[in-house]
């Protein structure tokens, strides 16, 4: 399920377990590596995902703010 360029919604999915079980730095780094992944995908992929890409991008957006808080 962390496999690299696949598997994006089990892996928002285990993100936003992380997320519910206090790993919050865990989550955080599924994101950003799903993020970071987006762009070494081809249009059609990335296409396919935007929906997994966009929710990862609010998680990271809300984990951050938790991170600077902290």
């Amino acid at each position: 399920m962390k496999g690299r360029y696949s598997y994006f919604e089990p892996r928002y999915e285990y993100g936003m377990f992380l997320t519910r079980a206090g790993r919050d730095d865990d989550a955080w780094q599924i994101f950003t590596d799903m993020l970071n992944e987006q762009s070494q995908l081809s249009p059609v992929e990335r296409k396919s995902n935007k929906v997994w890409f966009a929710k990862a991008k609010d998680e990271v957006k809300k984990l951050s703010a938790v991170r600077k808080t902290a």
